[in-house]
C-alpha cells in the first residue's frame, strides 16, 4: 500500500511538472506574439492565443487572463484612433470579463489593478462627454490603489500620467499635472526587474514620448 501511495504521488509530480512546463512553453510563445503585435497593432491573434492558455492554465496563473485583457484593451485604442466607439465598447467588454479572472485569481495585484484603472480610461475614449464624469474619477482611484498596492511599479504611474495628460485642464488634467506622474514612471522603469521573462514590461517606450512631449508644453508654456 505504501509503495503505491509514493508511485502515485510520483506520478502526480511528474504530471504536474510536465503541466507547468507546457504552460511555460505555452506563455512564452504567447508573448513572443504579443511582442510582434505590438509592431503591427493587430492584437487579435496573441488575444485568442491568451484566452486558450487561460482555459487551460495551472490553478494561480493570473498572467493568461491578464495579457488577453491587454489585448483587448489595445484592440480599443486601435478602434479608438479609427473613430469606431461602438467597437471600444465591445472590445473593452472583452477585457473587463478576462481582468476579473485574473482578479480572482490575484485581487490585490498591483499590475491588475493598474490595468483596471486602463480599461475605466478606455471608455472615456468611447464618448468623453458622456462617459467622462463617471469614469475619469473612478480610473484615478484604480490608479492610485494601484500605486498603493505597488510603489515600485511603473505601469501605474505611467497609466496615470497618460490619464491626466489628455485630460482637458479645466477637468484637473494637462501637462503639468501629469508630469510627476511619468516623471516617476520614468525612474521606476529603469530600475524595476519583471519576475520572469514572461511578466508585464510594457509601458516604457510610450511613456518616454508623453514625458517629452509633456516636459516641451510646459517649456513652451513658460516662454
Amino acid at each position: 500500500m505504501r509503495a503505491l501511495i509514493i508511485l502515485f504521488s510520483l506520478a502526480l509530480s511528474i504530471s504536474t511538472f510536465a503541466q507547468n512546463d507546457r504552460y511555460t512553453a505555452a506563455m512564452e510563445k504567447a508573448v513572443g506574439e504579443l511582442q510582434a503585435a505590438e509592431q503591427t497593432r493587430d492584437f487579435s491573434a496573441p488575444a485568442n492565443t491568451f484566452e486558450r492558455i487561460t482555459a487551460a492554465a495551472p490553478e494561480g496563473e493570473w498572467l493568461p487572463a491578464y495579457y488577453q485583457s491587454y489585448c483587448h484593451i489595445m484592440q480599443a485604442v486601435g478602434a479608438m484612433q479609427q473613430g469606431k466607439p461602438d467597437q471600444i465598447t465591445a472590445f473593452l467588454e472583452k477585457a473587463q470579463s478576462a481582468l476579473d479572472k485574473a482578479k480572482e485569481i490575484s485581487p490585490e495585484n498591483p499590475e491588475i489593478l493598474a490595468l483596471q484603472g486602463y480599461i475605466y480610461t478606455g471608455h472615456i475614449w468611447a464618448d468623453p462627454m458622456g462617459n467622462g464624469p463617471m469614469y475619469s474619477p473612478q480610473s484615478v482611484a484604480a490608479y492610485q490603489t494601484a500605486i498603493e498596492a505597488g510603489p515600485d511599479h511603473p505601469r501605474a504611474y505611467h497609466l496615470m500620467g497618460m490619464h491626466l495628460f489628455y485630460m482637458p485642464a479645466m477637468y484637473g488634467g494637462g501637462p503639468a499635472r501629469a508630469l510627476p506622474y511619468l516623471e516617476k514612471a520614468a525612474e521606476r522603469f529603469e530600475s524595476y526587474e519583471p519576475a520572469s521573462p514572461m511578466h508585464p514590461a510594457w509601458g516604457s517606450y510610450f511613456n518616454k514620448q508623453l514625458l517629452e512631449q509633456a516636459t516641451a508644453k510646459l517649456e513652451k508654456e513658460e516662454k
